[in-house]
């Protein structure tokens, strides 16, 4: 038996080990599978990831990351993004789409006809979450997940690449070569340490034997049972005695693998429990609840956005390019650099507009929405300048072919409080401009903060606002507007007004049910003088207008961009906050 036990440990021994040397050589498979497609020519291709992933999931391709080689002619562009976003950019413009059939287990193209058989440059779209550039061949090697797809393309009007290969890595670990070649290890002394055993207890067997074997005692008689115990008399039955001797300890050694066997069958079937829920789980369609938007931008995005934006900026600033500025700024922000810059042209001396800083981002809050228009919130500081204001800045994109812009670009008032709002990969929704829930809906905001500043604590709205953080009442407050026409005397008349400005209201919602809105304002003043005198011009209008007196009167415009913290309508003990703002010259005229 010691023998047979030996060699029952060498075969296992054999077989564990081979089997766990076996997967890590000739039994291993494949380190990745391909799948290759030709596509037909137009100016885009798309491939749809979604499609792609799920082949990749048919050839057992379990790692999510995946390599994907184009070639063709030319300067050649692999750009990636989400889904919704890159069908939005490619409109009704011919393109292939390559999908997958998951029955053959290749990817298919189809040629999809539009109205428009050119597109433009997709190269710099802030659409993309990464693109890459190559002549003839490009990689991408980045890990593009079942909601995103890939455009492929030239330059929106030669044919895109034509030559597609995605490479998906698969699962080749053995997990159980290691135990196994251990195990088989172990097995191997087992069966030497048995093996020797065996040899020992062979050679003391062959000795003499001395002594004389006792002889088997007879069997002893059968007890009587005692009077008046149940069954006295009776003649006892066949008594059934525990087997000795050799043929015993055969019989416990045959019995031990069945027990075994059946310890490990109850092993494997384990014990029911009584405290099972018999109740249906709910279908993953029911337990979701409404389907939450995704936010417009990443992180990432959004910083490299605000990196371009800054370039754009600083670039416009030193050339004094309105045009140029134009790439990256519009609405109010556009016009105020505008007139900063016919200032400069003047050679007037004016503030700057505040200065997009190249930094760091310490707030980024996104729309969340698959529609356009899309905003963008964010709250820049220079971190080269410790005592530069931090910068506000709204940012809107108004179809996937249009990059973002700045609406509005403001300096963070000292001491103002930021509301909580939601992390950048959450996002917020964009309220309308009559959103009734707010404190002051944000289309009535611009008009009742103009007559504050014109009618100061008289004005019925000025209860509505808080006059911590809000320089502005001191600047151009109603006490600076009766300085000024203080100034003029008898010698003319001073009128001011505020209307409504070029930038359209926007509303991002806040954690408490508030909202940041950011409004534009133009704050007019007009003087004339009396009784066909003359009057003095200020420095700014006389460098514009080139004069240094006028006997018409003049007009001029500055335009103020303002961003406020608005608590929602059920907070009766808030008012509204300044937190930032901006004062800049427009235009200034001779009147008539």
């Amino acid at each position: 038996m010691r023998f047979v036990l030996a060699i029952v440990s060498f075969v296992l021994a054999a077989l564990m080990i081979g089997w766990g040397i076996g997967q890590r050589t000739i039994l291993a498979g494949p380190e990745s599978a391909t799948s290759s497609v030709r596509t037909e020519a137009a100016p885009l291709t798309v491939v749809d990831g979604e499609a792609v992933e799920q082949l990749g999931i048919e050839l057992d391709a379990l790692s999510p990351s995946r390599s994907m080689t184009v070639s063709g002619e030319g300067e050649l562009l692999v750009a990636y993004g989400r889904t919704v976003d890159v069908l939005a950019w490619v409109g009704d413009t011919d393109h292939n789409l390559v999908t997958a059939d998951l029955e053959s287990g290749e990817l298919v193209s189809e040629l999809v006809t539009g109205a428009e058989s050119e597109a433009p440059d997709p190269r710099g779209s802030d659409l993309w979450f990464d693109e890459v550039d190559g002549v003839d061949a490009v990689e991408l090697t980045s890990g593009v997940r079942s909601d995103m797809s890939v455009l492929l393309a030239t330059d929106g009007t030669a044919p895109a690449p034509d030559a597609i290969s995605v490479q998906w890595p698969i699962d080749d670990s053995t997990p159980y070569a290691v135990p196994l070649i251990v195990a088989g290890s172990v097995m191997l002394v087992l069966g030497l340490a048995l093996y020797i055993w065996a040899l020992v207890h062979l050679r003391r067997g062959q000795g003499p034997r001395r002594k004389t074997a006792k002889q088997p005692k007879g069997p002893k008689p059968p007890r009587r049972p005692k009077p008046g115990v149940l069954g006295a008399g009776r003649p006892p039955g066949p008594q059934l005695e525990s087997p000795r001797g050799r043929r015993a300890t055969r019989k416990r050694i045959a019995l031990l693998p069945a027990g075994i066997a059946v310890a490990a069958l109850a092993g494997c079937t384990g014990t029911p429990s009584l405290d099972v829920d018999a109740s249906p789980s709910p279908s993953a369609s029911e337990s979701a609840g409404p389907a939450v938007e995704p936010p417009v931008v990443t992180q990432a995005q959004a910083e490299r956005i605000l990196a371009q934006v800054a370039e754009v900026g600083a670039a416009a600033d030193e050339a004094r390019d309105a045009d140029a500025a134009s790439a990256r700024f519009d609405g109010a922000a556009l016009d105020e650099r505008r007139g900063y810059y016919a200032l400069l042209a003047a050679e007037a001396e004016e503030p700057a507009p505040p200065v997009i800083p190249a930094s760091v981002v310490e707030v980024t809050l996104p729309q969340a929405t698959e529609a356009w228009p899309r905003t963008v919130f964010a709250v820049l500081r220079d971190e080269a300048d410790a005592e530069a204001s931090q910068v506000a800045v709204v940012l809107t994109q108004n179809s996937p072919r249009e990059n973002y812009k700045v609406q509005y670009a403001v300096a963070f008032a000292p001491g103002a409080q930021f509301p909580d709002v939601a992390p950048a990969s959450i996002g917020a929704a964009r309220l309308s401009p009559d959103d009734q829930l707010l404190a002051v809906p944000p289309s009535q905001l611009g008009a009742a903060y103009g007559d504050v500043l014109i009618n100061g604590d008289s004005s019925g709205s000025a209860g509505l606002f808080s006059e911590e953080a809000d320089g502005l009442r001191t600047q151009i407050g109603q006490q600076n507007r009766q300085d000024t026409r203080d100034a003029l005397g008898e010698n003319g008349t001073f009128d001011t007004r505020i209307e409504a400005g070029t930038g359209e209201t926007i509303a991002l919602a806040t954690n408490d049910a508030g909202a940041i809105v950011a409004v534009s304002l133009k704050d007019v003043y007009e003087v004339k003088p009396v009784d066909s005198g003359e009057i003095n011009l200020g420095e700014t209008t006389a460098a514009v207008l080139d004069k240094e007196s006028t006997t018409t009167g003049v007009r001029s415009t500055y335009g103020l961009q303002l961003l406020f913290a608005v608590p929602p309508s059920t907070a009766a003990d808030q008012t509204v906050r300044v937190l930032g703002y901006s004062n800049g010259f427009l235009e200034a005229s001779e009147l008539e």
